[in-house]
C-alpha cells in the first residue's frame, strides 16, 4: 500500500481515463488503474479512428458541445506532439429522395454545433461524385471538418505526459472491490491496495460494475454491443477517396456500416452493431456465462424492455453478422462496386451502450456523482468520445476540482 493516499484514482486507462488523469495531473497527484497489461486496448483501440466533426449529435447536447470543443483541443495536441493525422472530410449520403430530405436537419443542425458554413455543403449526385466517384446517391451533405488519426497512439502520449506530471500508471491491475474508510476510498485489486481521496470511474465496459462496487445504483447499465469491421483488399480501395457515411439511423445513438480510409491508408468498412454474448465479447464465440446472466438478471426489466424495442433491429444485425453477403449488400447501397470478393475480415470491437430503465438505447454522455461526492462515474462515453476526451477530461477536472479542494 502506498504511504500517502492518492489525491485521485481514475479507473480504466482508455482515452477518457487518460484525458482525465492528465488534466488532473496538473495540480494533483494520481494514478490510473488499467486491468490489461497495456494501455487504450478496448474501445480506444478498436475504433475507426475518425476524429469526428459533432454533426451528428443535437445541438446543446453534451456529445455535441463536447465533441466540438474536443476536435479543437485535440487537433491543437496533435500538432503539439506531432501525431499523424488528416483533415479531409466525409460525404453523408442520402441514398433516396426521401432520405435527401433529412439532409437540411443535419446541415443547420452543424451550423449549430459551429461548423462553419465554409466546411458544410448539401450536393446533388453529381457532386457527390465528384468528391467520390463510385459512390451512389440521390444527394449528399460534405463536412469538411471530419478526419483520422490512430487514437492508440493518442492514447500514448497522453499516458506520458501524465507520467512526466508525476502520475502513476498501474496497468496489469484488476479492481476487485471498493471500500470507504478513514474519509478515503479504499481500491482493493490484483496488485495490492490504493488509497484515494477521489475515485473516478472510467471503466467502459465495466463502468456500471464498478458502480455498483463503489455503492452507487446507476441510473443506466451497460449493454456490450459488438461492431464488426472489414477492410477492402488493396486493389479495391481505390473506391473510397476519404470517408463515405450513410445519414444516421434514427433513434439509434450510432452511425449505420460506413467506409473510412484510416490514417495508415487502409479502408475500413463498418462497423455493424450485435449484441456481444461477453462484455469484451470481440468474437462471435466469446461467451462469458457469468456476465451474461449478471447483464440479464441485474438488468431485468431493463435487458427484456431494450429487447422489446429494438428486436427487429437486433434480429437484422445478427443476421448480417454471419453472412457476408448481406454485409456487402449494405456496402454496396453507398459503393454499388463493391464485391463480396473484395472485403476481408478486420476485427472487432465491443461498444459500452447504455440502456436505460426503460430500455431505451442512451444517446447522450453520463456523468454521475456518488451522494458523498468521493467518486465520479462515467456511465456513457461511446463515440465521439475519443474525439472529445481532452474536453471530456477538462469537464470531469473542473468538477472534481470542488471535491478535491
Amino acid at each position: 500500500m502506498e504511504r500517502k493516499p492518492y489525491d485521485f484514482v481514475v479507473v480504466g486507462g482508455g482515452a477518457v481515463g487518460l484525458s482525465t488523469a492528465l488534466e488532473l495531473s496538473k495540480e494533483y497527484r494520481g494514478a490510473v488503474l488499467e486491468k490489461e497489461s497495456e494501455i487504450a486496448t478496448h474501445q480506444t483501440g478498436h475504433n475507426s479512428g475518425v476524429i469526428h466533426s459533432g454533426i451528428n449529435y443535437p445541438a446543446g447536447s453534451d456529445k455535441a458541445r463536447l465533441c466540438v470543443e474536443g476536435r479543437t483541443l485535440l487537433l491543437e495536441y496533435l500538432e503539439q506532439k506531432g501525431i499523424p493525422y488528416k483533415v479531409s472530410g466525409k460525404v453523408m449520403v442520402a441514398k433516396t429522395e426521401e432520405e435527401s430530405e433529412r439532409l437540411n436537419s443535419y446541415y443547420q443542425q452543424g451550423l449549430q454545433n459551429g461548423i462553419s458554413e465554409q466546411e458544410l455543403k448539401i450536393i446533388d449526385g453529381d457532386q457527390l461524385r465528384e468528391i467520390e466517384p463510385h459512390s451512389q446517391g440521390f444527394a449528399a451533405l460534405w463536412v469538411g471538418t471530419t478526419g483520422v488519426v490512430d487514437y492508440s497512439q493518442v492514447a500514448r502520449f497522453y499516458a506520458l505526459d501524465f507520467q512526466q506530471n508525476g502520475g502513476k500508471i498501474l496497468s496489469g491491475t484488476k479492481l476487485v472491490g471498493i471500500k470507504q474508510q478513514d474519509n478515503l476510498t479504499y481500491l482493493e485489486t490484483t496488485t495490492g491496495t490504493y488509497r484515494t481521496r477521489l475515485l473516478i470511474n472510467c471503466g467502459g465496459l465495466y463502468a456500471d460494475m464498478i458502480a455498483l462496487m463503489a455503492g452507487i445504483i446507476p441510473s443506466i447499465r451497460i449493454i456490450p454491443v459488438r461492431g464488426e469491421f472489414y477492410s477492402l483488399t488493396d486493389v479495391s480501395s481505390y473506391l473510397v477517396n476519404n470517408s463515405i457515411n450513410p445519414l444516421p439511423i434514427p433513434n439509434l445513438p450510432f452511425v449505420d456500416i460506413h467506409l473510412t480510409r484510416t490514417i495508415d491508408d487502409q479502408v475500413k468498412v463498418g462497423p455493424n452493431a450485435v449484441l456481444a454474448f461477453a462484455k469484451e465479447g470481440y468474437g462471435k464465440r466469446d461467451i462469458n456465462p457469468r456476465e451474461m446472466l449478471l447483464y440479464t438478471l441485474l438488468l431485468i426489466p431493463t435487458f427484456y424492455r431494450m429487447c422489446w424495442r429494438y428486436w427487429r433491429v437486433g434480429r437484422d444485425e445478427f443476421i448480417r453478422s454471419f453472412s457476408k453477403k448481406i454485409f456487402t449488400q449494405s456496402v454496396q447501397k453507398l459503393v454499388p462496386e463493391i464485391e463480396e470478393k473484395d472485403l476481408e475480415y478486420y476485427g472487432a470491437g465491443v461498444r459500452a451502450q447504455a440502456v436505460s430503465s426503460d430500455g431505451s438505447l442512451v444517446n447522450d454522455f453520463v456523468f454521475e456523482w456518488s451522494k458523498d461526492g468521493k467518486s465520479l462515474h462515467v456511465l456513457n462515453a461511446p463515440s465521439p468520445a475519443a474525439t472529445a476526451s481532452l474536453a471530456i477530461g477538462r469537464y470531469i477536472a473542473q468538477r472534481a476540482r470542488s471535491a478535491l479542494e
